[in-house]
């Protein structure tokens, strides 16, 4: 099930509490049409036209990454390794290709807080190569590591949950600082270290993960 689809009107990511039988919306992974399900039953939610087709993209991994980036780009908010509350995001945009001179880089989520521009990874499964900070190196923009991989695995995790997981909870840290000059790959590695070090001695709030509550009617997704 998907919670965000494009609207192909405006071109605005558009979230299913938002969406109207009468639009026309595409899959912003596939770019296959979807199609708003707003019943009472189940959860609302955007349905592919073909399940068969698209199955292989709603497996733990996949989604959990694909999710967190959506949230990103919804909200436009995340709390920096190195500030307590969130920091606005400008011009964000997913999977963009950056070029310098030899160097290509792909970060999962390119964006602006102030002046600046960052780079945001979302770890579930791997973390950031060692040839990836490498190709840092040449840029020599911020990249912060967004760690979600205490969630792989999870049979539940409430819509709720998660967002307060990307945009604040989860463990991150800075693979890369702007200005790191003399012995720019030692450096960039201690810092590295100091960053997971200080991110596992920093208190999180704690994460609950419960089954649907037949009061309420709250629904869950599902990254098992």
């Amino acid at each position: 099930m998907e919670a965000f689809a494009t609207d192909i009107e405006t071109g605005r990511t558009i979230h299913i509490s938002n969406a109207l039988n009468s639009k026309n919306y595409i899959c912003k992974v596939c770019g296959t049409q979807l199609f708003p399900i707003m019943g009472t039953v189940k959860k609302r939610h955007f349905r592919h036209k073909s399940l068969k087709k698209h199955q292989h993209r709603i497996n733990g991994e996949t989604r959990l990454h694909r999710e967190a980036k959506r949230i990103l780009e919804f909200f436009k908010l995340v709390e920096l390794p190195d500030q307590l509350g969130p920091a606005e995001l400008e011009y964000v945009q997913l999977e963009k290709s950056h070029i310098r001179g030899p160097h290509v880089i792909r970060p999962d989520v390119t964006a602006r807080v102030g002046s600046q521009e960052i780079f945001i990874e979302i770890k579930v499964t791997h973390a950031v190569s060692e040839y990836k900070r490498d190709r840092l190196l040449a840029f020599n923009i911020d990249t912060i590591e967004i760690d979600l991989s205490m969630y792989v695995g999870r049979t539940t995790l409430s819509e709720h949950d998660l967002q307060m997981a990307v945009i604040f909870d989860a463990r991150r840290t800075f693979v890369h600082r702007r200005g790191i000059h003399l012995f720019p790959r030692l450096t960039s590695r201690l810092y590295h270290f100091w960053n997971k070090l200080r991110g596992l001695l920093k208190p999180r709030r704690p994460m609950k993960f419960q089954d649907r509550d037949p009061d309420s009617g709250q629904s869950y997704w599902n990254f098992g």
